[in-house]
């Protein structure tokens, strides 16, 4: 029987790390113990692509602006996507804004 603490491991991990070194969060906690911060992730994240960071900004922004008329929406939708370093095309941009209200 395996050690309790790699159960799971091998072939476990469905994260898209771009070949980042697997953090299990045992690991971390048992090296930080006692640390006042926490200086690492607790768990790998996912990396999603670039549709699925347009959707999410999208409905994030959608979200943020509800109710705000006195926002524009666009301008925030646009300022997001170059903060995330999403670089889109104006038609691109067009379809995406477009989908703000709806």
């Amino acid at each position: 029987m395996s050690d309790a603490k790699d159960v799971g491991r091998t072939g476990d991990h469905h994260g898209q790390d771009g070949g980042r070194e697997e953090i299990w969060a045992g690991d971390v906690q048992r090296g930080t113990a006692g640390d006042p911060a926490q200086t690492a992730p607790m768990m790998s994240q996912n990396d999603a692509d670039a549709g699925q960071k347009i959707e999410g900004i999208l409905v994030q922004t959608r979200a943020d602006v509800a109710g705000h008329d006195d926002v524009d929406p666009r301008s925030i939708l646009a300022q997001r996507l170059k903060e995330a370093g999403i670089a889109v095309t104006d038609e691109e941009f067009e379809a995406v804004a477009v989908r703000l209200n709806g």
